[in-house]
């Protein structure tokens, strides 16, 4: 019988925990074809809902708690349930129920079809402010505008990885993490699923502006050296944009001569130096791309062949 681990962070959740293992209880007896592992991870909840992650796991052993030291952040607890699980398949979703369990039953039927990646695509959201939906869409679609990869628009993390997508996300060791990204650069068969994500089913969310700032930009950063190569692209633009002040102060004569020539001179000088600087951001940014440790590629293949086992499988 085939094991599937359902990764869930939980950080200061115990609003809705109860009503979560409602459902997750639900979704598996559901599935009774398939054994169900619910790894919880508490990322330094200050809550009860630790106690309650407890009381779940004595009264049930197909519940696993995994508490951080303190809180890492989302992205460090989704790294910490992908090297705990031992599922077949994982399904990560949110303690919040935005995610809905309703929804697993598809992805493995997907699943069992030859997909590796299932993930759900957002067709609303709601109990979110226009403010939040118009960030989120505009900064999807700013990822994967930058990206070298194909991006899946509206996408969370909500979706159901194969154990060969698992091992692959576990070989990337860097720091400064962005799942939503890792997804679409691990590759392999992916397959969309359409939801409507609903509001939050109790609590609070415990997203500040400022978090999600950071994570938009750590999301960014993390994945493409783009913002580099604007700096060059800016600098020959500077440069170009010198050349009919240049050219005016040559020809014409007086006061205005002079400060063509002047101004002329300036845009030309800050180019050249804006150009050297992105010179020195292309190297630092393959620097930074060989400091992630990340594999040259992965093998999407069952077995290795002789003399070809230096690959990640």
């Amino acid at each position: 019988m085939k094991l599937i681990s359902l990764i869930i962070p939980v950080h200061n959740e115990e609003a809705v925990l109860p009503l979560l293992q409602e459902q997750l209880l639900l979704t598996a007896g559901e599935l009774s074809q398939y054994q169900f592992e619910f790894l919880l991870i508490d990322d330094g909840s200050q809550d009860k809902s630790y106690q309650l992650l407890q009381s779940f796991a004595a009264q049930d052993s197909r519940f696993c708690v995994l508490r951080l030291s303190r809180n890492f952040g989302k992205e460090a607890a989704l790294m910490a349930g992908i090297d705990t699980c031992r599922g077949d398949a994982a399904v990560f979703l949110d303690a919040d129920l935005q995610d809905p369990p309703q929804l697993i039953p598809r992805m493995l039927e997907c699943w069992e079809a030859g997909y590796q990646d299932v993930y759900a695509r957002r067709i609303s959201r709601q109990g979110e402010s226009i403010f939040k939906r118009a960030s989120a869409w505009l900064y999807y679609r700013i990822l994967a505008r930058l990206s070298e990869v194909s991006i899946q628009p509206d996408t969370g993390d909500f979706r159901l990885l194969d154990r060969r997508c698992i091992l692959a996300l576990r070989s990337l060791r860097e720091q400064n993490r962005c799942t939503k990204s890792l997804f679409s650069w691990i590759g392999f068969r992916k397959k969309e699923l359409l939801f409507h994500r609903q509001a939050r089913a109790a609590g609070k969310s415990q997203w500040k502006l400022g978090s999600l700032l950071n994570l938009a930009v750590r999301g960014i950063t993390s994945l493409t050296t783009a913002p580099l190569r604007w700096i060059v692209i800016l600098a020959l633009v500077l440069c170009l944009s010198c050349t009919p002040l240049l050219a005016a102060g040559i020809l014409l004569c007086g006061p205005a001569r002079f400060l063509l020539l002047g101004l002329g001179c300036v845009c030309f000088l800050l180019g050249l130096q804006t150009f050297a600087l992105g010179i020195l951001g292309e190297y630092i940014g393959q620097i930074f791309t060989e400091t992630k440790g990340r594999p040259v590629y992965l093998a999407d293949t069952n077995e290795a062949r002789e003399g070809c086992r230096h690959g990640q499988y």
